[in-house]
């Protein structure tokens, strides 16, 4: 079982019984640690088994004290906040020119509900998060590996240049074949192709070749309607859905097995 120093975010999770509850989610990384995940909407919860060392990777929090310093944004917030985590922290936080790094597992960014874990070629991590209700609180986060080993920066809302309005995401998985991003939202599967530091999106297919009249208002977050993908090479694909069993896409058609 793991133990209060092993919990990873801000979620509410109870140690009371002697056995773990069924996770919302687990994803097996490239180091053979498993995430057993839970989303409770405005909390989310990560536990890490090193399969290596048959144990929970142990966590510390680096949370600062709030002196209610006024700032006029929220960059300039981040900006002294992780300033006084470098001077409070030095053994868990690095700064290289202007860019502080973090050593792994510490400063996740868990901060919703999420929805899937997936890791690129470098290792980098990205997680699909948000809130059943509210658009706003939903998006992509980066954990991106950087030049010192163990230590991980962080990319906070990196949908903001491809998210579509009112947009609520989904799954998201890294296709290995083409090495490019791929996610599901209530309007269709899509494509991210990097734009300097940041994305764009295309669209695969419309969520009205799933057979959705519309986008469904109140089908968002953990009951989202597509819950897995698994890629077969550049272009063909296989999902799995709430409503439908799977889907197999081929590159240009979709079919669905019930």
């Amino acid at each position: 079982m793991p133990k209060e120093k092993n919990r990873i975010g801000n979620g509410l999770y109870s140690f009371k019984n002697n056995k773990l509850r069924k996770p919302l989610l687990t994803y097996m990384d490239q180091k053979d640690r498993i995430w057993i995940s839970y989303d409770f909407g405005k909390y989310s919860e990560v536990f890490i088994f090193d399969t290596k060392k048959s144990a929970f990777l142990n966590h510390k929090s680096l949370s600062i004290l709030d002196k209610k310093k006024t700032f006029k944004s929220k960059a300039d917030y981040l900006k002294d906040y992780q300033k006084k985590q470098f001077k409070k922290h030095p053994y868990h936080v690095k700064k290289i020119s202007k860019e502080y790094m973090y050593r792994f597992p510490t400063e996740l960014p868990l901060y919703y509900g999420i929805k899937s874990i997936t890791q690129d070629i470098t290792g980098s991590y990205y997680f699909s998060e948000g809130l059943a209700y509210s658009h706003n609180k939903n998006g992509v986060y980066e954990h991106q590996t950087t030049t010192e080993k163990h230590f991980y920066s962080i990319k906070e809302n990196s949908d903001s240049y491809f998210k579509k309005q009112n947009e609520i995401i989904g799954p998201m998985i890294y296709n290995s074949f083409d090495e490019a991003l791929y996610y599901y939202s209530i309007y269709g599967f899509f494509k991210l192709y990097k734009n300097g530091l940041d994305y764009r999106s295309e669209l695969v297919i419309d969520p009205n070749v799933l057979l959705y009249q519309k986008k469904i208002a109140h089908n968002y977050g953990s009951v989202m309607n597509v819950t897995r993908i698994l890629f077969m090479d550049k272009t063909r694909f296989v999902f799995l859905t709430k409503q439908y069993g799977f889907g197999y896409y081929d590159g240009e058609n979709v079919n669905l097995f019930n």
